[in-house]
């Protein structure tokens, strides 16, 4: 944990004084917990991540970790705060999640914008039809074919539940699984102030069960049917 919080913070070219200034912590504390001389909770542990701009899934190994570390029940809620670097996000940051599986019913995810990486985990997406539909701006058949070709990337496998099938189990909001070799697995849910994470083993094998229900009653967005392409403009 010490040596990934200081290799996050080494991407973004911050020093621990920075981290320190900006978080309203000692230096001494930052260093601290670099080299492992303290511990580091979860709410620290999130200000931490938020502020170096970590992906979703580095949030959820290292943050599923701690909190096996420390005994704490199998969910937990996080609520983002603080401030955000500037050049968060901005940087390459490697995961060793060895799949994702996602589903978003109302949005296109960010996932899919960057090219593939041999190194990276298996990646399922699972879509509603709706999206093209009440998706923020115009979706174009440009970014449908652009999102098609995605699809074919080594490990990215991208299904679409069509409009009005009869499903066998409906999911209330988006969700996203992660799984690591060594961190337990983790079911992230976002809401619209705090996400949620949720790692004990019943709670995993429920929404692995309807992902996998859902995902029966999709159609794979690389080998459309007839009917299948949506009503776009563009």
């Amino acid at each position: 944990m010490a040596t990934e919080l200081k290799r996050l913070r080494e991407t973004i070219g911050v020093l621990g004084d920075d981290v320190a200034a900006a978080l309203g912590w000692s230096q001494s504390k930052v260093s601290r917990v670099e080299t492992a001389r303290i511990g580091i909770n979860l709410r620290d542990l999130a200000t931490l991540l938020h502020y170096y701009g970590a992906p979703l899934e580095v949030h959820a190994e290292l943050m599923a970790a701690t909190a096996d570390a420390e005994g704490v029940p199998g969910a937990w809620i996080v609520q983002a705060s603080g401030p955000r670097h500037p050049r968060a996000g901005t940087q390459p940051i490697g995961s060793r999640a060895t799949s994702v599986r996602q589903y978003s019913p109302l949005t296109i995810p960010g996932q899919l914008q960057p090219a593939a990486d041999p190194s990276s985990p298996s990646y399922t997406l699972l879509l509603d039809a709706r999206v093209f539909l009440s998706w923020p701006g115009d979706v174009s058949r440009r970014q449908v074919h652009a999102l098609r070709d995605r699809a074919q990337k080594p490990g990215i496998v991208v299904k679409v539940i069509p409009l009005g099938v009869e499903q066998a189990v409906t999911a209330a909001t988006p969700f996203t699984i992660y799984e690591f070799p060594a961190a337990p697995t983790v079911v992230h849910v976002a809401t619209q102030t705090a996400d949620l994470y949720l790692s004990a083993a019943t709670d995993v094998r429920t929404y692995g069960d309807v992902f996998d229900r859902l995902v029966a009653d999709a159609l794979d967005i690389s080998a459309p049917v007839q009917g299948f392409e949506p009503r776009l403009g563009g």
